[in-house]
């Protein structure tokens, strides 16, 4: 069966906040159609005044506002610097610089300016196509950072920067609860077949020679009985207060990366990385079929070009309506007492599967928001899986997400529930409780590392 699907019709989700989200005010606030990061006045010396994070489907700019600053100088005085944050879409990136010309407060970097000589950093892989026409505009120099070098600056950063991570989406975790409930009231129905019980066909035991570690056959579900369950996953089972059970098991006692961690970057395509303990990378998978597939499908499926108003589809359509349930499967005459009645109707089975007209009940009647939600829950389930099974190989439980998709609320809810679906699943047969958080207002997260390297920069020409 396929992984928990979602409705993406309901109401604003009920977020819990964290115990230490609780007691930090929030370093962000919105301004005409912009995210405002209030950073340290150390962190604005940078004279330049703006980086550039070209994506292959979104750029994103950082920048010093004419509306905040003259000269370097805060027009009103705050207790804070400000950093402001501007999406631009493929199409407009061209715009960039005129935009900056308007509206970045840059000081003098040409010649006798004392930063003649300075290399300043951008990141992106679109950056090369307007990266001349930056340095002839501006009178610089600079240089293409990798990534992966700028976030794990942003990393370290997490800390004084307070980014800290989108509260607890609570639907998420109350759906993986019911489902993992039903599979498991499922599962202790399991009888003998003859002389032969469904023991005999683990899974496990089909993979035993094909190299599979003990620790990852321990997790397999073995559908030969109920599992023998303690600890937190017993605990969820007989729970009264599931928000209690959360906040207990997958809250966070910090606005810090904890690490040693998985973090999952989504963009054009998605990279998943271990985060050590001194906040060194290491890739350990990768995948290309991410944002600019998501963006691709959108256009050709939906007929929208506009990432924005696709999310917006994608938010209000209905995934049961382009779901293949177990209800659909039912035959209503078909009054035995079989496997197949033991699992809930609205459980799952083909993602997609009412695309396709062949179908006991035939096609399914869908919108194009119920579509659009559909594409977004396959994309989404992937990443998922893969960082759960990453903090699994790497013995972690905290798996981090990150990345411009991330701001949706519908996608990190999706995201939640594929996740703790899968890991409550998992649990039933001794796997540990992982614990998925999405950082805060993604679009700040490589930006600001190649701010920060760029404030190095400053200060060491400064020096000589």
């Amino acid at each position: 069966m396929a992984s928990p699907s979602t409705s993406a019709t309901t109401t604003a989700a009920t977020t819990v906040a964290t115990p230490a989200a609780a007691t930090v005010a929030s370093p962000f606030y919105e301004d005409d159609g912009e995210i405002v990061l209030k950073v340290s006045h150390d962190f604005m010396k940078f004279p330049l005044g703006f980086v550039v994070d070209a994506g292959g489907s979104v750029t994103k700019v950082v920048y010093r506002s004419k509306k905040d600053y003259k000269a370097g100088q805060l027009i009103k005085p705050s207790e804070h610097g400000l950093l402001r944050l501007r999406y631009f879409k493929m199409s407009d990136i061209f715009q960039i610089i005129d935009f900056l010309k308007d509206h970045c407060d840059v000081i003098s970097t040409g010649k006798g300016s004392g930063y003649e000589q300075a290399t300043w950093h951008m990141t992106g892989v679109t950056a090369q196509h307007f990266k001349a026409k930056l340095e002839e505009e501006f009178e610089i120099k600079t240089s293409l950072c990798s990534e992966m070098m700028a976030l794990q600056n942003s990393l370290k950063l997490m800390p004084e920067l307070q980014l800290g991570f989108y509260g607890m989406n609570m639907e998420s975790h109350l759906f993986a609860a019911k489902r993992v409930r039903a599979i498991a009231q499922a599962v202790s129905k399991f009888v003998e077949l003859g002389d032969t019980t469904l023991e005999n066909y683990d899974v496990s035991r089909i993979l035993d020679g094909n190299g599979v570690s003990e620790d990852l056959e321990k997790l397999v579900i073995s559908q030969s009985g109920p599992p023998e369950m303690e600890g937190a996953i017993f605990e969820l089972m007989i729970s009264s207060d599931d928000a209690k059970w959360a906040e207990k098991y997958l809250g966070s006692l910090t606005n810090e990366l904890v690490v040693p961690s998985i973090l999952t970057l989504f963009g054009s395509a998605a990279v998943t990385l271990l985060v050590s303990k001194d906040y060194k990378l290491k890739g350990v998978d990768f995948t290309s079929v991410a944002g600019k597939t998501l963006t691709g499908l959108s256009e050709e499926l939906c007929g929208e070009k506009d990432f924005e108003k696709f999310m917006e589809m994608a938010s209000r359509g209905d995934l049961n309506k382009v779901t293949t349930l177990v209800g659909d499967l039912k035959n209503e005459k078909h009054t035995e007492d079989d496997w197949y009645s033991w699992f809930p109707e609205e459980y799952p089975a083909f993602e997609l599967g009412k695309l396709s007209s062949v179908n006991v009940k035939g096609k399914g009647t869908y919108s194009k928001e119920d579509l659009a939600a559909g594409i977004l829950n396959v994309q989404v389930a992937s990443i998922a899986k893969t960082a759960l099974h990453n903090c699994l190989i790497h013995k972690v439980d905290h798996a981090y997400f990150a990345g411009s998709l991330m701001k949706y609320e519908v996608a990190r809810k999706m995201i939640s529930k594929h996740f703790l679906s899968d890991c409550f699943m998992l649990a039933m047969e001794g796997g540990p409780i992982l614990k998925p958080f999405f950082i805060r207002q993604p679009g700040f997260l490589v930006a600001v590392g190649v701010w920060a390297a760029n404030v190095e920069v400053t200060k060491n020409l400064e020096k000589k």
